[in-house]
């Protein structure tokens, strides 16, 4: 029954570190997927200071503001279209961010169950040796 228990036991930790690999090629998904939101809002910041930019232009050439408005406008539009396709890549990361997260957070979850089971084992396993102990040395 020891032995029985201990290869139970040592097919649990095997399966505890393969889902701590798991859980570490997750990780570096995730990761990679923050940094690439963080990317969006650089990209995105750098549009909003296009549109300041030209704006300020707009001031400036005020004897040709017919031809610099519709300069601004055609900025202004196609800035607007990138900032939305880029805010529609930013939601889609923050999903995929949020349905990693609950991913990971369930992985805690399983970790902790196999822990807590690992330890019963343990327990069992302590308890089986000593009553192994004491019928050995009541014989």
């Amino acid at each position: 029954r020891c032995k029985e228990l201990h290869k139970r036991l040592l097919s649990v930790e095997a399966e505890a570190a393969t889902y701590a690999d798991s859980l570490a090629e997750v990780h570096q998904v995730l990761k990679a997927t923050v940094d690439e939101a963080l990317e969006y809002r650089r990209k995105e910041s750098t549009l909003k200071n296009q549109v300041e930019r030209l704006q300020s232009e707009n001031r400036r050439h005020a004897t040709n503001r017919s031809s610099v408005e519709n300069l601004y406008h055609q900025k202004l539009e196609q800035s607007r279209s990138e900032r939305d396709m880029l805010a529609l890549q930013l939601g889609a990361s923050y999903e995929e961010i949020a349905m990693r997260d609950a991913a990971l957070a369930d992985s805690a979850a399983y970790m902790q169950a196999l822990k807590r089971r690992n330890a019963e084992l343990q327990l069992q396993l302590r308890a089986l040796l000593a009553e192994r102990c004491q019928d050995t040395q009541r014989e």
